[in-house]
């Protein structure tokens, strides 16, 4: 019997960031996952990341996520320049259950405050020259400092199920 992807049964539960990073920490460790350019200089990486070091990063970043209070199901918006702290947070909210809610850099104060509202967001991760005004007393709001502070986190999460 031929089983077709999309009449698969579908696995009890799912998580994104576990079926992108795990496998391929486990099986290709210590070689390059993710290289980052700055400025269009491609011949000179400004970061390389194994794939060993990405997970491990992203589960370090979900277990601190987690330590400031979020709770499964919460929305985080994202708001950060177009770098790796941005790919790294993104996976660690998926990895903690956490919804990341990605936004464009080039938003305005007014629109990104719609986004908070009608995603509910409870935290922002925002880079320092896209601060933002008015933004609700009970939003977390977390810099690129405290994110790379994250990414250092002591402990590492486990990868939370989910549901498609």
């Amino acid at each position: 019997m031929t089983t077709h992807a999309a009449t698969a049964t579908p696995p009890r539960y799912f998580n994104m960031a576990a079926f992108c990073l795990e496998a391929g920490a486990r099986t290709y460790g210590l070689k390059p996952a993710l290289i980052v350019v700055a400025d269009g200089r491609i011949a000179e990486p400004a970061e390389t990341w194994t794939y060993a070091g990405l997970e491990d990063t992203v589960l370090r970043t979900a277990a601190a996520l987690l330590a400031t209070g979020l709770h499964r199901g919460d929305r985080v918006l994202i708001r950060l320049e177009n770098t790796s702290s941005y790919a790294i947070l993104f996976f660690a909210c998926l990895a903690a259950g956490l919804v990341a809610v990605p936004a464009s850099a080039q938003l305005t104060d007014g629109e990104t405050r719609f986004l908070i509202d009608d995603s509910g967001a409870a935290a922002i991760a925002v880079s320092g020259s896209l601060s933002i005004t008015g933004l609700p007393e009970t939003l977390r709001v977390h810099c690129e400092t405290e994110i790379a502070e994250m990414a250092r986190h002591t402990t590492r999460a486990d990868y939370v199920a989910t549901s498609p």
